[in-house]
């Protein structure tokens, strides 16, 4: 899995491209958990590249969601496709999570708005 981060609009935007799968979901978990302790709580999963996500990468969804939560912030996911969204209704957490169409989007929904 690829990963870039992006500070945008008091948000940070993770971007992650390939398999969201056990093999990957440490380092992801890792990444974003080291964000919300830097206070780095507003954040936006950037989804349109990756092609495959198991019960692993919904794991580190939920409990980063919680952490982000729980600073203040949201943890908000943008760009899925029609694949990824079906794996969250699937697993009812579109109930969840926020997914948006674009980052700009997702950002704007943030609590706390623009700075």
């Amino acid at each position: 899995m690829q990963t870039s981060v992006e500070e945008r609009d008091n948000a940070v935007i993770v971007a992650l491209a390939g398999r969201f799968d056990a093999a990957s979901a440490s380092d992801v978990k890792k990444l974003l958990k080291g964000l919300i302790a830097d206070g780095k709580c507003r954040l936006v999963l950037e989804l349109s590249q990756v092609d495959f996500l198991d019960s692993s990468g919904l794991g580190v969804l939920v409990t980063c969601k919680r952490l982000a939560d729980n600073g203040g912030g949201d943890l908000r996911l943008a760009g899925a496709d029609s694949r990824i969204e079906t794996i969250l209704k699937m697993t009812r957490l579109n109930r969840v999570f926020e997914i948006d169409a674009d980052v700009a989007v997702a950002i704007s929904r943030l609590p706390g708005g623009k700075t």
